[in-house]
């Protein structure tokens, strides 16, 4: 049985996925990281600043030209794979 993946290569893995998949951002921030109930899975989420492409005035002038992203990144513990990566909501966040 192969070796399987500690919570730090789960954080890097999962940050490496959202760069390469939205580009680089600014600000990341680890928000949680869990593993699933069958233990199978890491699922790694991480706020970041991201970049508004076209601000408008309003937005320039008060210095928004970010807004806050939280992306969820689910991880295979064997495979080192990622297997999904959603959006997350504290709204969506289950009781610990």
């Amino acid at each position: 049985m192969n070796k399987m993946i500690e919570l730090k290569d789960a954080m890097k893995i999962a940050k490496e996925f959202i760069i390469e998949i939205n580009g680089e951002q600014e600000d990341f921030q680890l928000e949680e990281i869990t593993m699933s109930n069958d233990k199978r899975n890491y699922e790694v989420t991480y706020s970041y600043n991201k970049k508004i492409d076209n601000p408008n005035q309003l937005q320039l002038a008060l210095g928004l030209d970010a807004r806050k992203a939280y992306k969820r990144v689910v991880i295979d513990r064997e495979s080192k794979e990622v297997v999904g990566m959603y959006n997350w909501a504290y709204k969506n966040r289950e009781a610990a």
